[in-house]
C-alpha cells in the first residue's frame, strides 16, 4: 500500500518515511496541503491512505481532510499533532475512515492506526515478532 505523507516539516517527513519503507510501504511525501491534493489527483489509485499534520500553513489538516471527504470519500485519513487540545477541535473524526495520533508516537502507533483505519494487514499474527523483527 501506499502512504501520502502531509507535513511542512522536512524531518518529521522523512523520519516517517523511514519508518514506513522498512515495513513494506510505499510513500509519497507533500509538504502542504495543496501539493498534497495534486498528489491524490496525479496518484489516486495508488494512494490508500493519508497521513497528514494538522498545523500547516495555508490549508491545515482539518481543511484538507474535508477537502479529501469531498474528493475520495473512502480514503482513510490520519491527523497527527503535536497539541492535544486539537483533539477537541478534531471530534468530526468520529467517521470510521478518519483517525487522529498525537505526536510524538511510534511506528507501532501508526502502524496499529493503519491497519485499524485501512484493513491493510500490517502484523503478521504468526510471527511472534509481528512488527517489531
Amino acid at each position: 500500500m501506499k502512504v501520502l505523507v502531509v507535513d511542512d516539516e522536512k524531518d518529521q517527513v522523512e523520519s516517517i518515511q523511514r519508518g514506513l519503507k522498512t515495513k513494506g510501504f510505499g510513500v509519497v511525501a507533500a509538504r502542504n496541503a495543496q501539493e498534497a491534493l495534486c498528489c491524490l489527483e496525479e496518484e489516486k489509485d495508488e494512494i490508500g491512505l493519508v497521513l497528514a499534520d494538522y498545523a500547516m500553513p495555508g490549508m491545515n489538516g482539518l481543511e484538507l481532510l474535508k477537502t479529501i471527504r469531498m474528493r475520495y470519500a473512502r480514503l482513510p485519513v490520519i491527523l497527527m499533532t503535536a497539541y492535544a487540545d486539537k483533539e477537541k477541535n478534531v471530534k468530526d473524526l468520529a467517521d470510521p475512515r478518519n483517525g487522529f495520533l498525537l505526536k510524538p508516537f511510534t511506528l507501532v502507533e501508526l502502524l496499529r492506526k493503519i491497519e485499524a483505519l485501512s484493513g491493510y494487514r500490517v502484523f503478521n499474527p504468526y510471527s511472534s515478532l509481528a512488527i517489531y523483527d
